[in-house]
């Protein structure tokens, strides 16, 4: 029996030009796995793309510049290398907004058409993927409000509401409880009980130190190929899983709100080039 710590929702840089200067996509990435070598056991990280700005590639782009000697062979999807007698896998996932909220792909390969779940929802099962419901059943304050309005976004594309996830239920892998929003976790443990369905946790890292702040166990992931892996993802769901969620705190919340108003603000003003 192989035990694996997965953390599937998270956002890496995207090397952006600062008025014509790029990151040091090698500097970057030796952060990252400093940070990720303090984690104990077999390691999964997700690298979330977001609005198709290719992190995952980046990532992948920046790991071959380095000396490790990587497991390339299904790398559209993952790969993987040893280290200090245990296995690092890293794996594309994909957080797509669409008019019923966000939800985070694994498994899934290629652009996304159209904004609705409806639409959405044909393609994965095209593909087989997994899907899972971001951030669910939140109701946005004050504060988060002005910060998505100040991104051009609107409260209900980032979160479904319970009877979206009843209406789709058959079609959805499992639900998030994500560290951002702590206050949320009775009312979606409470929804996947009623509406059978299990329950993941993740860290929604948009800074290297949250990486596996929460995480979930999983026994016997196959990596073979992908398909063996969407198929023992999926039976790891239904025989049971360890979830890990632990608070993102104020600090982390509104680190990456700020963040995210800086860059909205530098993209706008043209400071900042994909």
């Amino acid at each position: 029996m192989v035990v694996y710590k997965l953390d599937l929702h998270n956002h890496t840089s995207t090397f952006p030009r600062f008025l014509g200067r790029r990151d040091d996509k090698k500097l970057y990435v030796k952060t990252i796995l400093k940070n990720i070598f303090k984690e104990k056991g077999n390691l999964v990280l997700g690298i979330a793309d977001f609005h198709e700005d290719k992190r995952y590639d980046s990532f992948l782009y920046g790991m071959k510049q380095l000396d490790y000697h990587l497991n390339l062979l299904h790398e559209n999807y993952f790969f993987s290398f040893q280290q200090a007698k245990r296995t690092i896998y890293f794996v594309r996932t994909k957080e797509v907004e669409t008019d019923k909220g966000h939800f985070l792909l694994v498994g899934y390969l290629g652009k996304t058409k159209g904004k609705s779940l409806k639409e959405l929802l044909k393609e994965v099962k095209k593909q087989k993927a997994i899907i899972i419901a971001n951030h669910i059943l939140h109701e946005f304050p004050v504060s988060q409000f002005l910060v998505l309005h100040a991104m051009g976004r609107k409260e209900e594309h980032m979160s479904a509401r319970g009877q979206t996830i009843g209406q789709y239920k058959k079609e959805l892998s499992a639900l998030e409880l994500n560290p951002y929003f702590p206050y949320d976790w009775k009312k979606i443990r409470s929804l996947a009980k009623k509406e059978r369905l299990p329950l993941v946790t993740d860290s929604d890292a948009h800074f290297p130190e949250e990486f596996f702040r929460s995480y979930i166990l999983m026994e016997d992931i196959d990596f073979t190929n992908p398909i063996t892996f969407r198929k023992s993802f999926r039976r790891a769901l239904k025989k049971g899983i360890q979830l890990h969620a632990r608070k993102a705190g104020y600090i982390s919340l509104y680190k990456h709100a700020f963040q995210i108003v800086l860059w909205s603000l530098a993209m706008k003003l043209g400071l900042i080039q994909p």
